[in-house]
């Protein structure tokens, strides 16, 4: 997701070495995301669309500040499916007080997310989508688009919450 030149390096390399450059840590946190999408490319699958959640820091933020409608139901489901292995008070959040179904200030559901490991090491490279741009950039780099895009371009014209000078939270 870096420079151009940078990334056009990586290409020449792969295809004078008739190797690839591993990138599925860098998207879906390890999931076969790339590989998948490599096998359907390589299968002649057009690629029309893609969805998914590609910053777990915002998507627990988010879930915090405003959990979905019902979410305790889920909870007590699970606890029954799974004959009490799971327990609400084993929850993500660093209180163990099952406390996921209330929702929390945006400053309170950060510092979980960084008590809880899910940020960058800076974490306003998840909140000003920098980290989610450069997601983007690998999958476009992948669908062949990233002569068109560049981490900056796609961060620009995000719904960035901060803005990109900001040093804390």
């Amino acid at each position: 997701s870096g420079p151009k030149e940078i990334r056009d390096e990586i290409k020449n390399t792969e295809r004078l070495k008739k190797t690839s450059y591993l990138r599925e840590v860098t998207v879906g946190g390890g999931l076969p995301v790339i590989s998948t999408l490599r096998a359907l490319l390589n299968s002649g699958d057009q690629i029309c669309r893609m969805d998914g959640i590609l910053s777990v820091t915002m998507s627990y933020v988010m879930h915090r500040i405003a959990p979905p409608p019902g979410f305790s139901d889920c909870s007590r489901f699970d606890e029954i499916s799974t004959q009490g292995a799971y327990r609400d008070d084993l929850s993500m959040s660093p209180s163990h007080e099952g406390m996921n179904s209330k929702s929390c200030s945006f400053s309170e559901a950060m510092r979980e997310a960084v008590a809880l490991g899910l940020t960058e090491e800076d974490p306003i490279k998840d909140v000003n989508n920098e980290y989610t741009a450069r997601c983007l950039m690998v999958l476009a780099r992948e669908l062949g688009l990233d002569e068109k895009y560049d981490v900056s371009k796609i961060q620009s014209v995000s719904d960035s919450l901060v803005k990109k000078d900001v040093k804390s939270y």
